[in-house]
């Protein structure tokens, strides 16, 4: 598949923009210029014990921008992110490749969280990991490495609505820099107006994504544990106002399809629509920050796995007349099945 994606990018002309406009830091330190489940953890530099410029600037990216330039994308896992990511390639003619600060920044610096998802932790996280590292960089580092950005990605390790570090930053940020746009991945539960006023966040995002992955109160209470799918149902609707009301960019609500959820992926999706919400659909994902937390074998929730048991059940699932009404965001290896079928969703 990865061959195969590589022949696609090349035949149309494009680039992955991300080593030239972006750059995500996790909580451990480590930057990287995408997901780092999209790159075989090849990261760039560790920021605490280098100056922004010097990952910036460093070997380790422009190695990957030259693997970009050249079309060969090593370590890239292109069948994880290609579709799902569509829009960060461009035009390889016109796209410019001189070297400023990053368009887009992403910080996942608390891994603290108020829920606990089977696929990602087996016990709460209540307590701040290394973020106090993270909290001395905000005036020296964070602030001056957003001055090009439009951008500001939240939080991709923990909940950022109990991190004490994100209520800090956020404000300053948002003081410090009246035109940027904030993108938040949250798990909904105190993602209310309280808490979007509290954090210095009305009116200034540009994308939400709340993570749900079920259709039903039954389903959800298997897969996240210690939330409340009413309350979550009702922030998530407050949010489907906001974006009516043109108070936010972009709805998306995200799902990662197990054996516990794909019977209700329809439903899903038709609620998804109905709210004017995208639907985000993801293969269970064994890597990155999470995994320290989790001992789940995965291997027993991968339906899209050929040798599950139930995979073939889940193919049928991928044939209902929703997947032909609706576009979604996924990538090629949940729908690889089907793709005649299904219509990928690209932001624009």
């Amino acid at each position: 598949m990865q061959e195969i994606i590589k022949q696609e990018i090349k035949d149309k002309g494009i680039i992955c923009t991300r080593p030239f406009t972006h750059l995500e830091v996790y909580v451990g330190g480590n930057a990287y210029c995408c997901c780092a489940d999209y790159n075989d953890d090849y990261y760039l530099g560790n920021i605490f014990e280098q100056s922004f410029e010097e990952i910036w600037n460093g070997e380790k990216i422009n190695a990957m921008r030259k693997e970009v330039l050249e079309g060969t994308y090593k370590p890239c896992h292109l069948e994880l992110c290609y579709n799902i990511e569509a829009p960060c390639f461009a035009d390889k003619k016109t796209f410019s490749t001189e070297i400023q600060y990053p368009f887009k920044v992403g910080i996942h610096a608390d891994l603290k969280c108020n829920v606990k998802c089977i696929f990602c932790r087996d016990e709460y996280v209540n307590e701040p990991y290394l973020t106090y590292k993270h909290s001395k960089l905000i005036d020296s580092t964070y602030i001056p490495m957003l001055k090009n950005a439009k951008l500001l990605i939240l939080n991709g390790d923990g909940e950022l609505f109990v991190s004490k570090f994100y209520k800090d930053l956020i404000p300053k940020v948002a003081s410090t820099y009246p035109d940027i746009k904030f993108e938040l991945l949250t798990n909904g539960l105190l993602c209310d107006e309280k808490h979007i006023e509290q954090f210095g966040l009305t009116d200034r995002m540009g994308l939400v994504m709340v993570s749900i992955h079920a259709a039903t109160e039954e389903t959800y209470n298997k897969i996240v544990i210690g939330s409340d799918f009413k309350k979550v149902i009702k922030n998530i609707e407050y949010l489907a106002k906001l974006k009516k009301e043109e108070r936010l960019g972009e709805l998306i609500l995200s799902y990662v399809v197990c054996s516990l959820n794909y019977k209700e992926l329809p439903e899903f999706i038709e609620y998804t629509y109905s709210i004017g919400a995208v639907p985000q659909i993801w293969p269970v994902v064994a890597k990155g920050n999470d995994s320290k937390f989790c001992s789940q074998d995965f291997q027993k929730y991968d339906v899209t796995n050929k040798s599950h048991p139930e995979h073939e059940k889940y193919v049928e699932i991928l044939n209902h007349p929703v997947f032909k009404k609706y576009s979604i965001i996924t990538n090629d290896l949940i729908v690889e099945e089907n793709k005649e079928n299904i219509s990928h969703y690209f932001e624009t």
